[in-house]
């Protein structure tokens, strides 16, 4: 006989965090999320955490026993009308103690995140769950497949004028601001939906590679940037490249057709054993109070690139 446990989630306190708060979840964080590196966690709570509206459930001794992080975004939405940049949260670090799980939890920081979006006129949430099951039940649907990448080139085997380098400290600011125009130019041509990019998404980013052993490469043709791709050092074997994995990439139609120009295929191709699945949730009656037309809503089957890794 099926034993029924009693929602103890209503035992527990309801707080909202911000800014120098957030580090309270620091704990919960590394019990739950233990197979983060040491260097990661340190870059999360020093560079995303105290910008996150956190909501946590805790005990009457202030112990922190489930939460979740809000990360906000400006996404860049393609209507009938021309583009719209909106707000929205990325929710991330959902998690909840071992003692406390399959109590109702979830339930309460879900609805405790859709009600601060109404109240904040934030139209959208979106997350990169780790069972899409455990979110359909609260109204989130699939939005598109993150790909996964692998390298295909050799760095001293480039076609002529072109080259690959890696952002260091002493070309982060004229990289930096060339990649920002290129990858929001590149979204626009080829997607409907994404999140905007900015100097300060690309300065973060590439701290948070670094925590992963990582980097962020920019292939550079004739001078120009043509496309670029983020490569960590941790995660699972990737099609004969290591440890490495690649997570974003980006690669311009002139670049691809000058390396077919050489008989030569893409240098990042796609592969074909995971693709990261990132769901959604509309926050009605702000999305409706933007969004009058039925015909204005956006497509989401070219929606892409919505987040950083974390």
């Amino acid at each position: 006989m099926k034993k029924h446990t009693r929602d103890r989630s209503d035992e527990l306190t309801l707080c909202k965090l911000e800014g120098g708060q957030v580090v309270r979840t620091r704990p919960l964080y590394e019990e739950v999320f233990s197979e983060d590196c040491e260097a990661f966690v340190e870059y999360y709570y020093e560079n995303k955490a105290p910008g996150n509206t956190t909501f946590v459930l805790e005990t009457d001794k202030r112990e922190i026993v489930s939460m979740l992080h809000l990360t906000p975004y400006t996404l860049c939405i393609k209507t009938e009308g021309g583009w719209r940049n909106l707000p929205a949260y990325y929710v991330v670090a959902v998690a909840t103690g071992e003692q406390y799980r399959h109590k109702g939890c979830m339930r309460r920081l879900l609805e405790a995140a859709r009600v601060h979006c109404e109240q904040q006129k934030v139209p959208y949430l979106y997350l990169m769950p780790a069972d899409p099951a455990i979110y359909r039940p609260f109204g989130y649907d699939y939005c598109y497949a993150r790909p996964e990448f692998y390298v295909n080139y050799k760095e001293d085997d480039l076609p002529g004028g072109i080259c690959c380098v890696e952002v260091t400290g002493e070309n982060n600011n004229t990289v930096i601001e060339e990649l920002t125009g290129f990858t929001n130019a590149w979204l626009c041509a080829n997607c409907d939906f994404f999140a905007l990019r900015t100097e300060k998404y690309y300065v973060n980013l590439l701290k948070e590679l670094r925590a992963q052993k990582g980097n962020l490469y920019v292939f550079l043709h004739e001078g120009a940037v043509e496309g670029y791709y983020c490569r960590t050092g941790e995660g699972e074997p990737n099609m004969g490249c290591g440890r490495d994995c690649i997570q974003e990439a980006m690669l311009s139609e002139k670049l691809i057709a000058e390396f077919e120009r050489y008989g030569r295929k893409p240098p990042i191709l796609i592969s074909e054993h995971r693709h990261e699945i990132i769901m959604g949730k509309r926050i009605m009656p702000v999305w409706k109070a933007l969004f009058q037309e039925e015909e204005n809503l956006i497509s989401l089957q070219r929606a892409g690139w919505l987040t950083e890794l974390v």
